[in-house]
């Protein structure tokens, strides 16, 4: 399966953002996503299981 994310970002306040236009392509396989405390890697997961609520632009 692939999967194809652009541009989409999540806003917390004014001024912090969890996802600001974020893009990825996923190819068939096994997939690991790594990065520091506050990258994002949480808030990607939940827009893809749509838990989070997600503004279209």
């Amino acid at each position: 399966m692939k999967l194809e994310i652009n541009d989409i970002s999540k806003q917390y306040t004014k001024n912090t953002w969890g996802l600001n236009d974020f893009s990825l392509k996923f190819e068939n396989g096994i997939l690991g996503l790594l990065g520091p405390n506050g990258a994002g890697k949480s808030t990607l997961m939940n827009i893809l299981a749509t838990s989070t609520r997600l503004i279209l632009r």
